[in-house]
């Protein structure tokens, strides 16, 4: 468990500290919460919850941005198919 100076006397700010910088180096809760020795991840949240994610974020929204325009631009794909919204003049829709 972390958070145990040597000798057994504890550190308040340690449990911070660490998860702090487990949550900014990319782990998640869970992981964060076994490290504290914390059974649930409601403490590992409250103690990471002052983390900069602003790094990470970045490279959320640069992914995200690039999977956007790689669908915007392979979704649409003029001239594979003629599309006729109304029949011409003097022409009736058929039936399917």
């Amino acid at each position: 468990m972390i958070g145990t100076i040597s000798g057994g006397t504890s550190c308040p700010y340690s449990a911070s500290t660490v998860a702090v910088i487990l949550r900014e180096i990319g782990h998640d809760e869970r992981t964060i919460a076994d490290a504290l020795g914390q059974k649930t991840i409601e403490m590992a949240q409250h103690y990471a919850k002052g983390a900069d994610l602003r790094p990470k974020m970045r490279g959320v929204v640069t992914s995200f941005d690039a999977e956007v325009n790689r669908r915007r631009t392979s979704a649409v794909k003029p001239g594979n198919k003629k599309c006729q919204t109304r029949p011409a003049a003097g022409q009736r829709k058929e039936n399917l």
